[in-house]
């Protein structure tokens, strides 16, 4: 029984390190725990944890995270795959936004401003562009709209 309570004790300070150094989802939280500590340690630590409102709601924490991600100019698709790895519901992602994000890493990487029409830019560099933007999860019609 002492050893039990033991590792519930190593178990409650593993998730309050974790979650010190930034939030995470229920789902990653399991994953994390379950590879030291028994499956009924784990759901007894994130009840706990639940009840004391140590964790943020999924909403909240899929938002945060999005806005993050958006802040580091990376794509719906991107965005997507990694909310849906970590567990968390998918927030509503605005296409304008989606847009100025592509063409601000264009302007970035390639020098290239999309505004000025008489920019004539050759096939190869759209190749490499469209390449690019697809690599970071941009969507293939947004892509096309922006370069040809």
């Amino acid at each position: 029984m002492e050893e039990k309570e033991h590792e519930l004790r190593q178990a409650r300070h593993s998730l309050a390190n974790m979650l010190a150094r930034r939030d995470h989802s229920e789902l990653e939280l399991q994953q994390k725990l379950s590879l030291r500590y028994s499956q009924e340690i784990v759901e007894t630590v994130l009840t706990e944890a639940k009840e004391k409102k140590w964790l943020s709601s999924p909403e909240e924490l899929a938002e945060r995270v999005s806005e993050q991600l958006h802040r580091k100019l990376k794509g719906r698709r991107y965005i997507t795959q990694y909310l849906k790895k970590k567990g968390l519901p998918l927030p509503a992602l605005c296409p304008e936004r989606e847009q100025e994000k592509a063409q601000e890493l264009l302007a970035r990487h390639f020098q290239w401003d999309l505004s000025d029409s008489t920019q004539s830019l050759p096939l190869s560099e759209k190749q490499r562009a469209f390449h690019y933007l697809q690599r970071r999860g941009y969507e293939e019609a947004l892509i096309r709209d922006l370069l040809f």
